[in-house]
């Protein structure tokens, strides 16, 4: 589940949107659409992209801690590179929060640093190039 909210956060940021406009009485005002920015603009619109953000990042951190914990107890020996696997979560994390929250230049970094181990775990271990 965690994997597939990640392929669609931006979905999750239009549904947020739509649940705030409902909300809010956006579509029910008679001279047409109303003031759709109240949900664009300051805090709500925040709260709706730090939430879309972090929500499918949170499930799948919390799913490489459980299949750490897994694999750390089952037989000696087993390769166990999740907690990896975590970071690169942790690391997309960072993504959301600084672009709320950071300086541009913080944002930037977190982007490149993000992308970067993303991609070399991708190519590495999911392709099983690294292999």
């Amino acid at each position: 589940l965690g994997d597939q909210l990640c392929s669609n956060v931006r979905l999750l940021h239009d549904f947020g949107l739509v649940a705030c406009w409902g909300a809010a009485g956006v579509y029910h005002h008679t001279g047409g659409a109303g003031d759709i920015t109240t949900c664009t603009e300051g805090n709500p619109h925040l709260v709706i992209d730090v939430a879309a953000g972090l929500l499918p990042l949170s499930i799948r951190i919390v799913q490489q801690a459980r299949r750490y914990m897994d694999v750390r107890r089952g037989p000696p020996g087993a390769p166990n590179h999740h907690h990896i696997n975590l970071l690169k979560y942790v690391t997309s994390c960072t993504v959301v929060l600084s672009s709320a929250f950071g300086p541009r230049w913080l944002w930037g970094f977190c982007v490149v640093s993000a992308t970067l181990f993303s991609f070399a775990w991708d190519v590495l271990k999911d392709w099983g190039l690294g292999d």
